[in-house]
C-alpha cells in the first residue's frame, strides 16, 4: 500500500467516526436543548390528498438555508419551531437535517406500515468520502419512504420521481449520490420521529441496514 493511499484511508476512517460519533450522541441531545431557545407553536400535522399533491407544496415550502456557522453548528429544529415557521413565513427554512425532519412528517402517512403499524418512514444521514466530494456537501440528510412496496427518497425540497425495489438501493442510487459520484461510506437510519433505528459503515454494513430495512 503506498503512503498516500494509506492517510486516505485514515482521512475517510477520521471522518466517518466523527460524524457517525456526532450523529449518534451528539446532534439529537443538543438539538434539543437549542430547541427550548427558539420560538415554538403546537405541532399541527397537514393533510394532502395525494403525494403528489404534497411533493408540491414541498417545492415551494422548504427552503434551503445553512445552519450556523456555514453547517458546522448542526441542529434539528423541533416540530413546534417547524410548526412555528409555517404559521408565520410560510415556509421551513433550515438545511439538509431539518427539511428531511419535516418532509418526513409529510410523507409519513403515505408510506407502507410495518408490522408493529409504524409507517416504513426514516430519516437517514449518509457519508459521502470526503476525497472525492466538496466537504460541504458529503453529508446529507434524506427522507427515504415506501409506498407500495417501492422506496422514494425526498432531499431537501425534492422528492425524486425514480422508485426502487429495495432501501439499498434507494441509498446508493439516489439522485443526490449519483451527482456527486461518490460511494456512500456511512448511513444512519431513524423513525420519522427522530428514534435511532440503525447504522451501517462500508459495504457489509450498508448490505446488512439494507437486509433489515427491506
Amino acid at each position: 500500500m503506498s503512503k498516500a493511499r494509506g492517510w486516505h484511508q485514515v482521512v475517510r476512517w477520521a471522518y466517518v467516526m466523527g460524524l457517525r460519533i456526532w450523529f449518534r450522541w451528539g446532534r439529537s441531545p443538543v438539538s434539543w436543548l437549542a430547541a427550548h431557545l427558539r420560538p415554538r407553536r403546537p405541532w399541527q400535522p397537514r393533510a394532502f390528498a395525494s403525494l403528489e399533491e404534497a411533493a408540491a407544496w414541498l417545492s415551494t415550502a422548504l427552503v434551503w438555508t445553512s445552519d450556523p456557522l456555514r453547517g458546522a453548528l448542526d441542529l434539528i429544529p423541533s416540530l413546534e419551531n417547524i410548526s412555528y415557521q409555517l404559521a408565520t413565513c410560510g415556509q421551513v427554512r433550515d438545511d439538509c437535517d431539518g427539511l428531511a425532519f419535516a418532509s418526513a412528517q409529510v410523507a409519513a402517512p403515505f408510506a407502507d406500515r410495518s408490522p408493529d403499524g409504524s409507517p416504513q418512514c426514516y430519516i437517514v444521514s449518509v457519508l459521502l468520502d470526503p476525497l472525492r466530494v466538496n466537504v460541504f456537501h458529503c453529508a446529507h440528510v434524506m427522507t427515504f419512504f415506501r409506498k407500495e412496496g417501492r422506496w422514494r427518497v425526498i432531499s431537501n425540497h425534492e422528492l425524486f420521481p425514480e422508485e426502487w425495489d429495495s432501501f439499498l438501493d434507494a441509498l446508493t442510487q439516489n439522485g443526490y449520490v449519483r451527482y456527486w459520484q461518490s460511494p456512500v461510506l456511512f448511513a444512519e437510519v431513524r423513525d420519522h420521529r427522530l428514534r435511532f433505528i440503525a447504522s451501517g459503515t462500508g459495504e457489509r454494513g450498508l448490505q446488512r441496514l439494507g437486509a433489515r430495512l427491506g
